[in-house]
């Protein structure tokens, strides 16, 4: 078997490190957008995909040792995904501005918990640092 180089291996932490985050922000304004009848046809296939592939980045992240502050956009993603098919299938009895305020009420949530744990772990790496425990 032949071994990964160490560009290979950088490169593939870059994507699945960072392509996470553009889905997110890519479901974010589909979700949004569509909330007010604009559909984005044409930038559909770049991120709309079954949790087959989430559950594939999000085993790459494990393996990378990839701390929660990174997978937290796969998880954002994956509960959009969710919530737009139970919309698609059981059609939610929201009106377009309820849906438009529980996508925000989500993002919200994910982006402070993101910010708490981003603080999190910088208290703890600047405590580790200060040789303090």
């Amino acid at each position: 078997m032949e071994e990964i180089s160490k560009t290979q291996m950088k490169f593939a932490k870059i994507i699945v490190k960072y392509c996470p985050i553009i889905i997110a922000t890519f479901y974010f304004i589909s979700a949004i957008l569509s909330c007010f009848g604009v559909g984005l046809v044409w930038i559909t296939p770049i991120y709309y995909m079954s949790l087959l592939p989430f559950i594939c980045l999000f085993a790459c992240s494990k393996l990378l040792k990839f701390c929660i502050w990174h997978r937290l956009p796969l998880y954002y993603s994956i509960l959009i995904d969710v919530i737009n098919a139970i919309d698609y299938y059981i059609v939610i009895p929201f009106s377009s501005k309820w849906m438009i305020l529980i996508y925000l009420l989500i993002t919200g949530c994910f982006v402070l918990y993101g910010v708490w744990l981003k603080e999190k772990y910088n208290r703890l790496k600047k405590r580790d640092s200060d040789g303090k425990f």
